[in-house]
Formats: structure tokens, sequence, C-alpha cells
């Protein structure tokens, strides 16, 4: 069982996936389906209160949800970042995070930013 599963029965199916399968406690992750439940206007309440109330257990987490969310399909892509290849090199070529990179974009021009994805190309070409 994943993510998803338990996702389609909260808003759709309504099947109860926690009786079915005692050992499925586990592998319900609130956080994700807390945050895929944010994506959608309609559910966006639920999922903060779950939030707020993160420390009930995994299965009355699951049954608030199941039983406050209307059914329906919902439809989304997951959300996932953008991959900057400026910040790639900057951090490769400094050997620094992710984070401090971002600052040296900001900082750094755009003749020196080419320079150092030329440089890093030519390494890896």
């Amino acid at each position: 069982m994943n993510v998803f599963s338990f996702i389609d029965s909260i808003t759709y199916s309504k099947k109860n996936l926690l009786e079915e399968d005692f050992s499925s406690e586990k592998e319900y992750i609130p956080y994700l389906v807390n945050k895929h439940l944010s994506l959608f206007p309609d559910t966006i309440f639920y999922s903060n209160n779950m939030n707020k109330y993160g420390f009930l257990s995994k299965k009355y987490q699951y049954d608030y949800l199941r039983f406050s969310i209307r059914k329906r399909k919902r439809y989304t892509k997951w959300p996932k970042k953008e991959k900057n290849t400026e910040i790639d090199c900057v951090s490769e070529y400094y050997d620094c995070s992710k984070r401090k990179a971002k600052e040296y974009v900001s900082i750094l021009s755009k003749d020196k930013l080419d320079k150092i994805c030329s440089i890093l190309e030519g390494k890896k070409g």
C-alpha cells in the first residue's frame, strides 16, 4: 500500500484500509496525506486541522479525514521543485550547499555564471 491508496480511500472510495490490514497503519504517512490534501480548496481546512492535531494517532487522523471530506475525485500533479542549472553549477564549483549557492547566484554577474557553467561542462564533456 502506498500514500496514494490512502488518499484515494479518504477522498473517493471511503474504504477503511486500516481496518482491512492492521499493519498498514505503519505505512500511513500523515504528513504526505495532509500535503496532498492542502492542494485543493475544499480540503485545505481539513488538512490544516490535522496539522494542528498531529499528536493524534494515525488511525484517528485517517478516520477524521475519511469521514469529513466529501466523496469526489481530485486530480493534480504532485508539486516538484524546479531545477536551476546555475545554482547547481555554482554549488559544484564552489563546493557549497544549494542554499549558499543561491546567495552566490544573486551576487555573481551573468558573465561569471556563464563562465562557471562552461568550465563545469568542459570537465564533464
